[in-house]
Protein backbone atom coordinates (compact mmCIF):
# COMPACT_ATOMS: atom_id res chain seq x y z
CA UNK A 1 0.00 0.00 0.00
CA UNK A 2 1.08 3.45 -1.10
CA UNK A 3 2.65 5.30 2.32
CA UNK A 4 0.22 8.36 1.05
CA UNK A 5 -3.03 5.94 2.62
CA UNK A 6 -1.36 5.44 5.88
CA UNK A 7 -1.64 9.27 6.39
CA UNK A 8 -4.59 9.82 8.34
CA UNK A 9 -5.69 13.06 7.12
CA UNK A 10 -5.24 12.05 3.66
CA UNK A 11 -7.77 9.04 3.96
CA UNK A 12 -10.21 11.42 5.94
CA UNK A 13 -10.13 13.62 3.14
CA UNK A 14 -11.18 10.69 0.69
CA UNK A 15 -13.84 9.19 3.29
CA UNK A 16 -15.32 12.54 3.17
CA UNK A 17 -15.62 12.79 -0.47
CA UNK A 18 -17.17 8.86 -0.79
CA UNK A 19 -19.73 9.82 2.16
CA UNK A 20 -20.24 12.69 -0.20
CA UNK A 21 -22.61 15.65 0.32
CA UNK A 22 -25.48 13.20 0.57
CA UNK A 23 -24.28 11.16 3.17
CA UNK A 24 -23.71 7.79 1.49
CA UNK A 25 -22.77 6.08 4.75
CA UNK A 26 -23.21 2.81 2.55
CA UNK A 27 -20.20 3.64 0.35
CA UNK A 28 -18.59 4.43 3.51
CA UNK A 29 -19.54 1.48 5.56
CA UNK A 30 -18.08 -0.31 2.64
CA UNK A 31 -14.94 1.36 3.03
CA UNK A 32 -14.85 0.97 6.97
CA UNK A 33 -14.96 -3.30 5.48
CA UNK A 34 -11.95 -2.83 2.75
CA UNK A 35 -8.93 -3.20 5.38
CA UNK A 36 -7.73 -1.96 8.42
CA UNK A 37 -6.27 1.13 7.33
CA UNK A 38 -9.54 2.24 6.14
CA UNK A 39 -11.70 1.23 9.03
CA UNK A 40 -10.41 3.39 11.59
CA UNK A 41 -10.92 6.48 9.79
CA UNK A 42 -14.17 5.38 7.89
CA UNK A 43 -15.70 4.16 11.59
CA UNK A 44 -15.28 7.71 12.42
CA UNK A 45 -16.69 9.38 9.90
CA UNK A 46 -20.13 6.36 9.70
CA UNK A 47 -20.51 6.97 13.31
CA UNK A 48 -19.95 10.89 13.85
CA UNK A 49 -23.46 12.05 13.78
CA UNK A 50 -26.13 9.54 14.68
CA UNK A 51 -30.06 10.86 14.84
CA UNK A 52 -30.76 8.04 17.46
CA UNK A 53 -29.54 5.61 19.98
CA UNK A 54 -30.78 2.95 18.37
CA UNK A 55 -27.49 1.72 16.39
CA UNK A 56 -25.27 2.18 19.43
CA UNK A 57 -27.83 0.08 21.71
CA UNK A 58 -27.70 -2.44 18.96
CA UNK A 59 -24.12 -3.02 19.37
CA UNK A 60 -24.62 -4.83 22.93
CA UNK A 61 -24.98 -8.28 22.11
CA UNK A 62 -27.99 -10.14 20.64
CA UNK A 63 -27.67 -12.68 24.03
CA UNK A 64 -28.48 -9.70 25.90
CA UNK A 65 -31.49 -7.29 24.13
CA UNK A 66 -35.00 -8.53 23.85
CA UNK A 67 -37.85 -7.23 21.66
CA UNK A 68 -41.54 -6.22 21.81
CA UNK A 69 -43.64 -4.68 20.38
CA UNK A 70 -46.01 -2.56 22.90
CA UNK A 71 -48.99 -0.56 22.33
CA UNK A 72 -49.82 2.38 23.63
CA UNK A 73 -52.43 5.93 23.12
CA UNK A 74 -50.21 7.19 20.92
CA UNK A 75 -49.59 4.01 18.53
CA UNK A 76 -47.28 0.85 18.38
CA UNK A 77 -43.42 1.20 19.28
CA UNK A 78 -40.97 -1.38 19.75
CA UNK A 79 -39.39 -1.77 23.15
CA UNK A 80 -36.32 -2.91 23.87
CA UNK A 81 -35.55 -4.93 26.90
CA UNK A 82 -32.39 -6.87 28.59
CA UNK A 83 -32.60 -10.16 29.19
CA UNK A 84 -30.34 -10.63 32.06
CA UNK A 85 -27.51 -8.52 33.83
CA UNK A 86 -24.95 -7.13 31.84
CA UNK A 87 -21.29 -8.27 32.88
CA UNK A 88 -18.08 -6.63 31.65
CA UNK A 89 -17.76 -8.50 28.30
CA UNK A 90 -20.80 -6.85 26.94
CA UNK A 91 -19.55 -3.59 26.54
CA UNK A 92 -16.74 -4.74 23.86
CA UNK A 93 -18.46 -3.44 20.78
CA UNK A 94 -20.29 -0.31 22.67
CA UNK A 95 -16.97 0.94 24.17
CA UNK A 96 -15.63 0.88 20.31
CA UNK A 97 -17.94 2.80 18.76
CA UNK A 98 -19.48 5.30 21.36
CA UNK A 99 -16.13 7.17 21.49
CA UNK A 100 -16.68 8.40 17.80
CA UNK A 101 -20.41 9.84 18.26
CA UNK A 102 -19.79 13.72 17.94
CA UNK A 103 -23.33 14.74 17.08
CA UNK A 104 -26.21 12.87 18.81
CA UNK A 105 -29.78 13.97 17.26
CA UNK A 106 -32.94 12.10 19.07
CA UNK A 107 -36.09 12.91 17.47
CA UNK A 108 -38.73 10.59 18.45
CA UNK A 109 -38.42 7.83 15.87
CA UNK A 110 -35.54 5.64 14.08
CA UNK A 111 -36.07 4.62 10.21
CA UNK A 112 -39.54 5.06 10.92
CA UNK A 113 -40.09 3.31 13.99
CA UNK A 114 -40.33 4.47 17.50
CA UNK A 115 -38.41 2.61 20.27
CA UNK A 116 -38.97 2.87 23.64
CA UNK A 117 -35.42 2.54 25.14
CA UNK A 118 -35.83 3.48 29.04
CA UNK A 119 -35.82 0.20 30.29
CA UNK A 120 -32.16 -0.20 28.62
CA UNK A 121 -30.93 3.34 29.46
CA UNK A 122 -32.09 3.16 33.08
CA UNK A 123 -29.93 -0.06 33.59
CA UNK A 124 -26.64 1.84 32.44
CA UNK A 125 -26.86 3.35 36.34
CA UNK A 126 -25.62 0.23 37.54
CA UNK A 127 -23.15 -0.36 35.15
CA UNK A 128 -19.53 0.27 34.81
CA UNK A 129 -20.38 3.20 32.95
CA UNK A 130 -22.85 4.95 35.46
CA UNK A 131 -20.35 7.36 37.01
CA UNK A 132 -18.35 8.65 33.30
CA UNK A 133 -20.29 9.64 30.25
CA UNK A 134 -21.11 6.99 27.83
CA UNK A 135 -20.77 9.32 24.97
CA UNK A 136 -17.11 10.69 26.41
CA UNK A 137 -16.52 12.70 23.20
CA UNK A 138 -19.81 13.93 22.37
CA UNK A 139 -19.64 17.94 21.17
CA UNK A 140 -23.60 18.57 20.33
CA UNK A 141 -26.32 17.00 21.59
CA UNK A 142 -30.04 17.97 20.78
CA UNK A 143 -33.05 16.42 21.78
CA UNK A 144 -35.62 17.57 19.23
CA UNK A 145 -38.58 15.53 19.55
CA UNK A 146 -39.14 15.07 23.09
CA UNK A 147 -38.21 11.99 24.54
CA UNK A 148 -39.70 11.66 28.19
CA UNK A 149 -38.42 7.88 28.65
CA UNK A 150 -35.26 8.60 28.48
CA UNK A 151 -34.79 12.46 29.22
CA UNK A 152 -33.99 11.88 32.60
CA UNK A 153 -30.89 9.97 32.09
CA UNK A 154 -29.52 12.26 28.89
CA UNK A 155 -26.72 13.43 31.52
CA UNK A 156 -25.35 9.78 31.18
CA UNK A 157 -24.38 10.67 27.85
CA UNK A 158 -22.89 13.69 28.46
CA UNK A 159 -19.27 14.43 28.97
CA UNK A 160 -16.76 17.36 29.51
CA UNK A 161 -16.76 17.83 25.77
CA UNK A 162 -20.04 18.82 25.14
CA UNK A 163 -20.44 22.43 23.80
CA UNK A 164 -23.84 22.41 22.25
CA UNK A 165 -27.12 21.12 24.43
CA UNK A 166 -30.49 21.71 23.13
CA UNK A 167 -33.60 19.88 25.07
CA UNK A 168 -37.10 20.11 24.52
CA UNK A 169 -39.71 19.50 26.95
CA UNK A 170 -43.72 18.25 26.31
CA UNK A 171 -46.67 19.42 29.21
CA UNK A 172 -46.45 16.43 30.85
CA UNK A 173 -43.15 15.81 31.34
CA UNK A 174 -42.45 15.56 35.27
CA UNK A 175 -40.80 18.57 36.94
CA UNK A 176 -39.89 17.01 40.01
CA UNK A 177 -36.31 15.87 39.17
CA UNK A 178 -35.74 18.63 36.72
CA UNK A 179 -32.85 20.49 38.95
CA UNK A 180 -31.14 17.39 39.77
CA UNK A 181 -30.84 16.60 36.09
CA UNK A 182 -29.60 20.13 35.26
CA UNK A 183 -27.26 19.99 37.85
CA UNK A 184 -25.63 16.76 36.77
CA UNK A 185 -25.69 17.84 32.95
CA UNK A 186 -23.64 20.92 34.88
CA UNK A 187 -20.84 18.93 36.73
CA UNK A 188 -20.25 16.47 33.89
CA UNK A 189 -20.39 19.27 30.64
CA UNK A 190 -19.16 22.38 32.63
CA UNK A 191 -17.63 23.91 29.06
CA UNK A 192 -21.34 24.15 27.37
CA UNK A 193 -21.12 27.22 25.21
CA UNK A 194 -24.61 27.12 23.72
CA UNK A 195 -27.92 25.98 25.01
CA UNK A 196 -31.39 25.89 23.70
CA UNK A 197 -34.42 25.61 25.35
CA UNK A 198 -37.22 24.08 22.54
CA UNK A 199 -40.75 25.85 23.00
CA UNK A 200 -42.75 23.19 23.89
CA UNK A 201 -41.99 23.57 27.05
CA UNK A 202 -41.52 27.27 27.71
CA UNK A 203 -45.58 27.56 27.21
CA UNK A 204 -46.12 25.70 30.61
CA UNK A 205 -43.52 27.18 32.46
CA UNK A 206 -44.31 28.44 36.32
CA UNK A 207 -42.22 30.12 39.13
CA UNK A 208 -40.06 27.16 40.05
CA UNK A 209 -38.91 25.46 36.83
CA UNK A 210 -38.07 29.29 35.87
CA UNK A 211 -35.99 29.61 38.91
CA UNK A 212 -34.24 26.08 38.07
CA UNK A 213 -33.10 26.52 34.93
CA UNK A 214 -32.13 30.44 35.59
CA UNK A 215 -29.63 28.81 38.22
CA UNK A 216 -28.49 26.74 35.70
CA UNK A 217 -28.11 29.45 32.85
CA UNK A 218 -26.36 31.33 35.58
CA UNK A 219 -23.67 28.61 36.17
CA UNK A 220 -22.65 28.04 32.51
CA UNK A 221 -19.37 30.15 32.83
CA UNK A 222 -18.22 29.64 29.18
CA UNK A 223 -21.83 30.33 27.66
CA UNK A 224 -21.63 31.95 24.06
CA UNK A 225 -25.50 31.74 22.93
CA UNK A 226 -28.39 31.08 24.87
CA UNK A 227 -32.02 30.65 23.22
CA UNK A 228 -34.37 31.46 25.88
CA UNK A 229 -38.32 32.59 25.12
CA UNK A 230 -39.47 32.96 28.94
CA UNK A 231 -38.75 36.32 30.70
CA UNK A 232 -35.89 36.08 32.46
CA UNK A 233 -35.47 36.81 35.61
CA UNK A 234 -33.42 40.57 36.56
CA UNK A 235 -30.07 38.61 38.18
CA UNK A 236 -29.91 36.56 34.87
CA UNK A 237 -30.23 39.69 32.76
CA UNK A 238 -27.39 40.86 34.93
CA UNK A 239 -25.13 37.54 35.14
CA UNK A 240 -25.28 37.79 31.04
CA UNK A 241 -24.75 40.96 30.87
CA UNK A 242 -21.06 40.64 32.42
CA UNK A 243 -20.62 37.27 30.40
CA UNK A 244 -18.59 36.53 26.80
CA UNK A 245 -21.86 35.96 25.54
CA UNK A 246 -22.23 36.55 21.82
CA UNK A 247 -25.77 35.44 20.53
CA UNK A 248 -29.23 36.30 22.71
CA UNK A 249 -32.50 34.49 21.52
CA UNK A 250 -34.44 35.66 24.23
CA UNK A 251 -37.89 38.18 25.45
CA UNK A 252 -37.19 41.53 26.56
CA UNK A 253 -38.59 42.61 29.71
CA UNK A 254 -42.08 44.28 29.37
CA UNK A 255 -40.98 48.28 28.82
CA UNK A 256 -45.00 49.20 30.93
CA UNK A 257 -44.73 51.05 34.32
CA UNK A 258 -45.10 47.99 36.78
CA UNK A 259 -41.57 46.21 35.35
CA UNK A 260 -38.48 47.46 35.98
CA UNK A 261 -36.68 48.15 32.56
CA UNK A 262 -32.79 46.87 32.31
CA UNK A 263 -31.47 50.07 32.22
CA UNK A 264 -32.75 50.71 36.36
CA UNK A 265 -30.05 47.76 37.14
CA UNK A 266 -27.68 46.91 34.03
CA UNK A 267 -24.82 48.76 34.02
CA UNK A 268 -24.20 51.15 30.87
CA UNK A 269 -21.19 48.92 29.27
CA UNK A 270 -23.18 45.57 29.19
CA UNK A 271 -23.02 42.83 26.54
CA UNK A 272 -19.62 43.67 25.67
CA UNK A 273 -19.40 40.60 23.08
CA UNK A 274 -23.20 40.47 21.61
CA UNK A 275 -22.49 40.09 18.21
CA UNK A 276 -26.21 38.68 17.27
CA UNK A 277 -29.92 39.24 18.33
CA UNK A 278 -33.19 37.57 17.78
CA UNK A 279 -35.43 39.12 20.64
CA UNK A 280 -39.53 38.49 21.00
CA UNK A 281 -40.68 41.94 22.36
CA UNK A 282 -44.45 43.25 23.11
CA UNK A 283 -43.91 47.31 23.29
CA UNK A 284 -41.13 49.36 21.64
CA UNK A 285 -40.47 50.99 24.98
CA UNK A 286 -38.02 47.80 25.69
CA UNK A 287 -36.11 47.41 22.67
CA UNK A 288 -35.23 51.42 23.19
CA UNK A 289 -34.46 50.79 26.76
CA UNK A 290 -32.03 47.81 25.57
CA UNK A 291 -30.26 49.88 23.57
CA UNK A 292 -29.81 52.68 25.10
CA UNK A 293 -26.66 50.96 27.00
CA UNK A 294 -26.31 48.02 24.58
CA UNK A 295 -22.77 47.48 22.98
CA UNK A 296 -22.14 48.67 19.59
CA UNK A 297 -20.72 45.58 17.79
CA UNK A 298 -24.13 43.86 17.01
CA UNK A 299 -24.17 42.35 13.65
CA UNK A 300 -27.20 40.51 13.20
CA UNK A 301 -30.95 41.55 14.44
CA UNK A 302 -33.69 39.80 14.38
CA UNK A 303 -37.28 41.81 15.74
CA UNK A 304 -40.18 39.62 16.75
CA UNK A 305 -42.99 41.87 17.73
CA UNK A 306 -46.18 40.52 19.43
CA UNK A 307 -47.73 43.88 18.42
CA UNK A 308 -48.60 45.74 15.33
CA UNK A 309 -45.99 49.16 15.78
CA UNK A 310 -47.57 51.78 14.72
CA UNK A 311 -45.48 54.49 12.16
CA UNK A 312 -43.97 56.32 14.78
CA UNK A 313 -42.66 53.87 16.60
CA UNK A 314 -41.35 52.03 13.24
CA UNK A 315 -39.48 55.18 12.66
CA UNK A 316 -38.08 55.40 16.57
CA UNK A 317 -36.88 51.60 15.87
CA UNK A 318 -35.32 52.75 12.74
CA UNK A 319 -33.46 55.32 14.33
CA UNK A 320 -32.17 53.33 16.90
CA UNK A 321 -30.24 51.24 14.48
CA UNK A 322 -27.96 54.25 13.91
CA UNK A 323 -25.63 53.18 16.22
CA UNK A 324 -25.09 49.87 15.30
CA UNK A 325 -24.38 51.62 11.79
CA UNK A 326 -20.69 50.34 11.59
CA UNK A 327 -21.74 46.75 12.44
CA UNK A 328 -25.08 45.94 11.32
CA UNK A 329 -25.11 42.92 8.42
CA UNK A 330 -28.82 42.03 9.04
CA UNK A 331 -31.73 43.58 10.54
CA UNK A 332 -35.05 41.53 10.25
CA UNK A 333 -38.51 42.60 11.75
CA UNK A 334 -41.85 40.54 11.89
CA UNK A 335 -44.95 41.99 13.27
CA UNK A 336 -46.77 39.40 12.20
CA UNK A 337 -48.04 37.75 15.37
CA UNK A 338 -49.44 41.07 17.25
CA UNK A 339 -51.35 42.30 13.20
CA UNK A 340 -54.62 43.98 14.49
CA UNK A 341 -54.50 42.85 17.87
CA UNK A 342 -54.76 47.07 18.36
CA UNK A 343 -57.66 47.69 16.52
CA UNK A 344 -57.71 49.81 13.08
CA UNK A 345 -55.34 53.02 12.45
CA UNK A 346 -56.57 56.40 11.30
CA UNK A 347 -55.57 57.07 7.88
CA UNK A 348 -53.11 59.46 9.04
CA UNK A 349 -51.73 56.87 11.28
CA UNK A 350 -51.20 54.09 9.04
CA UNK A 351 -48.57 54.83 7.08
CA UNK A 352 -44.65 55.45 7.07
CA UNK A 353 -43.37 57.76 4.79
CA UNK A 354 -39.66 57.74 3.08
CA UNK A 355 -37.89 60.00 5.76
CA UNK A 356 -39.12 57.46 8.15
CA UNK A 357 -36.31 54.84 6.22
CA UNK A 358 -33.31 57.74 6.11
CA UNK A 359 -31.48 56.04 9.23
CA UNK A 360 -31.67 52.53 7.90
CA UNK A 361 -29.25 54.08 4.94
CA UNK A 362 -26.89 54.59 6.94
CA UNK A 363 -26.39 50.75 7.69
CA UNK A 364 -23.84 50.81 4.78
CA UNK A 365 -22.69 47.25 5.40
CA UNK A 366 -26.25 45.49 5.64
CA UNK A 367 -26.21 41.98 3.74
CA UNK A 368 -29.89 41.14 4.40
CA UNK A 369 -33.32 43.23 5.41
CA UNK A 370 -36.67 42.11 5.43
CA UNK A 371 -39.66 43.90 6.81
CA UNK A 372 -42.97 42.03 7.10
CA UNK A 373 -45.46 44.63 9.13
CA UNK A 374 -49.09 45.47 8.75
CA UNK A 375 -47.94 49.00 7.62
CA UNK A 376 -49.08 51.20 4.79
CA UNK A 377 -45.60 52.12 3.39
CA UNK A 378 -44.86 54.84 1.25
CA UNK A 379 -41.92 53.56 -0.99
CA UNK A 380 -40.94 55.76 -4.58
CA UNK A 381 -38.40 55.26 -7.08
CA UNK A 382 -36.02 57.72 -5.49
CA UNK A 383 -36.11 55.51 -2.35
CA UNK A 384 -35.65 52.53 -3.90
CA UNK A 385 -32.35 54.60 -6.04
CA UNK A 386 -31.21 55.52 -2.54
CA UNK A 387 -31.63 51.94 -0.66
CA UNK A 388 -29.21 50.54 -3.73
CA UNK A 389 -26.63 53.24 -3.28
CA UNK A 390 -26.57 52.86 0.22
CA UNK A 391 -26.69 49.13 0.21
CA UNK A 392 -23.84 47.54 -2.19
CA UNK A 393 -23.16 44.26 -0.24
CA UNK A 394 -26.78 43.70 -0.09
CA UNK A 395 -27.81 39.88 -0.57
CA UNK A 396 -31.52 39.64 0.54
CA UNK A 397 -33.63 42.57 0.81
CA UNK A 398 -37.76 41.89 1.30
CA UNK A 399 -40.36 44.68 1.59
CA UNK A 400 -42.82 42.70 -0.41
CA UNK A 401 -45.19 41.91 2.19
CA UNK A 402 -45.98 45.72 3.45
CA UNK A 403 -49.22 47.72 1.85
CA UNK A 404 -48.75 50.89 -0.03
CA UNK A 405 -51.29 53.61 -0.29
CA UNK A 406 -53.41 54.38 -3.31
CA UNK A 407 -53.69 57.57 -5.11
CA UNK A 408 -49.91 58.13 -3.47
CA UNK A 409 -46.66 58.11 -5.47
CA UNK A 410 -45.13 54.32 -5.53
CA UNK A 411 -42.05 52.44 -6.95
CA UNK A 412 -42.36 50.91 -10.25
CA UNK A 413 -40.42 49.25 -12.62
CA UNK A 414 -37.51 51.87 -12.87
CA UNK A 415 -36.74 51.43 -9.45
CA UNK A 416 -35.68 47.84 -9.94
CA UNK A 417 -32.96 49.52 -11.93
CA UNK A 418 -30.67 51.07 -9.46
CA UNK A 419 -30.52 47.33 -7.91
CA UNK A 420 -29.11 45.75 -10.59
CA UNK A 421 -26.38 48.63 -11.28
CA UNK A 422 -25.69 48.63 -7.79
CA UNK A 423 -26.21 45.29 -5.89
CA UNK A 424 -24.15 42.85 -7.73
CA UNK A 425 -24.47 40.36 -5.04
CA UNK A 426 -28.28 40.25 -4.33
CA UNK A 427 -29.79 36.83 -4.52
CA UNK A 428 -33.44 37.70 -3.48
CA UNK A 429 -35.64 41.11 -3.90
CA UNK A 430 -39.13 41.36 -3.34
CA UNK A 431 -40.90 44.52 -3.21
CA UNK A 432 -44.12 45.77 -3.77
CA UNK A 433 -44.32 47.96 -7.21
CA UNK A 434 -46.71 50.04 -9.65
CA UNK A 435 -46.47 48.60 -13.33
CA UNK A 436 -45.93 51.99 -14.89
CA UNK A 437 -43.79 52.58 -17.63
CA UNK A 438 -41.36 50.01 -19.16
CA UNK A 439 -38.07 51.71 -19.17
CA UNK A 440 -35.32 50.95 -21.29
CA UNK A 441 -31.97 49.49 -19.92
CA UNK A 442 -28.52 47.56 -20.61
CA UNK A 443 -28.00 46.83 -17.63
CA UNK A 444 -28.10 43.45 -16.43
CA UNK A 445 -27.40 41.37 -13.16
CA UNK A 446 -27.00 37.55 -13.24
CA UNK A 447 -26.83 37.16 -9.31
CA UNK A 448 -30.49 37.34 -8.50
CA UNK A 449 -32.26 34.10 -8.13
CA UNK A 450 -35.69 35.19 -6.75
CA UNK A 451 -37.23 38.69 -7.35
CA UNK A 452 -41.12 38.99 -5.93
CA UNK A 453 -43.33 41.30 -7.33
CA UNK A 454 -46.84 42.89 -6.25
CA UNK A 455 -49.31 43.92 -6.12
CA UNK A 456 -49.41 46.24 -9.20
CA UNK A 457 -47.87 44.26 -11.45
CA UNK A 458 -50.24 41.22 -10.81
CA UNK A 459 -52.13 39.74 -14.32
CA UNK A 460 -49.14 41.41 -16.42
CA UNK A 461 -47.07 38.03 -16.25
CA UNK A 462 -47.57 37.80 -20.53
CA UNK A 463 -47.30 41.36 -21.03
CA UNK A 464 -44.00 43.37 -21.61
CA UNK A 465 -42.77 43.29 -18.30
CA UNK A 466 -41.79 39.49 -18.68
CA UNK A 467 -39.52 40.26 -21.40
CA UNK A 468 -38.21 43.49 -19.38
CA UNK A 469 -37.82 41.22 -16.47
CA UNK A 470 -35.85 38.90 -18.13
CA UNK A 471 -33.44 41.02 -19.34
CA UNK A 472 -32.49 42.88 -16.57
CA UNK A 473 -32.27 39.61 -14.22
CA UNK A 474 -31.45 36.90 -16.25
CA UNK A 475 -31.14 34.03 -13.77
CA UNK A 476 -34.33 34.96 -11.70
CA UNK A 477 -37.17 33.50 -11.36
CA UNK A 478 -40.24 36.23 -10.95
CA UNK A 479 -42.81 35.96 -8.39
CA UNK A 480 -46.07 38.14 -8.80
CA UNK A 481 -47.91 38.44 -5.63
Amino acid sequence: MHHCLQITEVLTVIAKHVQGSRNDNASIASMARTCQVFSEVALDILWAEQESLVPLIYTLPSSLLEERVATGPTGCAMMLLLRRPMVSSDWSRFSIYAPRIKILKLGLSFKGIRYQLEEVVSRFYMEPYRDKSLLPNLRCFTIDIPNNDILPHIHLFCGAELSNLSISFTEDHPKDGLEALLTALRERSPSILFFVLGDVYQRIMDGPSLSIFSNFICSLDKLQSLSFIPELPSHVWIRLASSPIAALNISLPSGQQDHPSLSTYLPQKSFLSLTALNISMDDMNSWLDFTSFSPTPLQMINLSLTFTPSPAELKSCFLSLESFASTLTMFMLNATQGMNLRGPQSQSDAHISNEAFVPLLTLHRLQILALVVDVIVRIDDSLLHDMARAWPRMTNLDFSSVRVEEGQPQATLAGLLPFAKNCVHLKSLGLTIDSGPVPESSVSQNSLRRLVLGRGLRGLEGSIVAPFLSSVFPNATVVYQ
